[in-house]
């Protein structure tokens, strides 16, 4: 991962600190805070399980990131940012501290979550697609099913709390 000043390109991080150590499939950005998403199981050299945090000096980790997916090291798919929350989409099930999440989660700020509890968490198959608008996050992918309802890949995620099917 890299950054182009308008002039030239430069890594974020120096030396040790430069960059992943594997593949980003996916970028969002909150304010000065970059949050790079893929295969990766380090940032800057510090332990960041396929999701980290670059605030314009330092990387860091997001709790203990997302676990390995249905390809190894290829985990996280998307990411998305509304207001204090970051979304993570993939080929995941579940958290890197072992919460289900069935390929989508949010990450509050200290700790990572599901969309839905039981048998309405997440969605059916892999995550390749995430956009807010409001108060819906819109996840498309290769599912048919998201929220223990069927949905061909598109669901939305809304202020209630729950999936629905595409944009109904």
């Amino acid at each position: 991962v890299a950054r182009w000043d308008g002039n030239a390109w430069s890594s974020l991080g120096a030396g040790g600190a430069n960059g992943v150590d594997f593949r980003v499939r996916a970028l969002a950005l909150s304010g000065s805070d970059l949050y790079v998403g893929g295969g990766f199981t380090e940032a800057g050299g510090t332990l960041a399980s396929r999701v980290a945090r670059w605030d314009g000096n330092d990387w860091s980790s997001l709790g203990a990131g997302i676990a390995g997916g249905e390809l190894v090291n290829d985990g996280v798919y998307a990411l998305a940012v509304s207001d204090s929350k970051l979304y993570a989409g993939g080929l995941f099930i579940e958290t890197g501290g072992g919460m289900p999440v069935n390929y989508v989660a949010v990450w509050n700020g200290s700790e990572w979550t599901s969309l839905g509890t039981g048998s309405e968490n997440g969605v059916s198959g892999s995550v390749r697609a995430l956009a807010v608008s409001g108060s819906e996050l819109h996840v498309g992918g290769l599912f048919s099913g998201a929220g223990g309802r069927a949905s061909l890949r598109i669901a939305t995620w809304d202020s209630a709390s729950v999936f629905s099917n595409g944009f109904d």
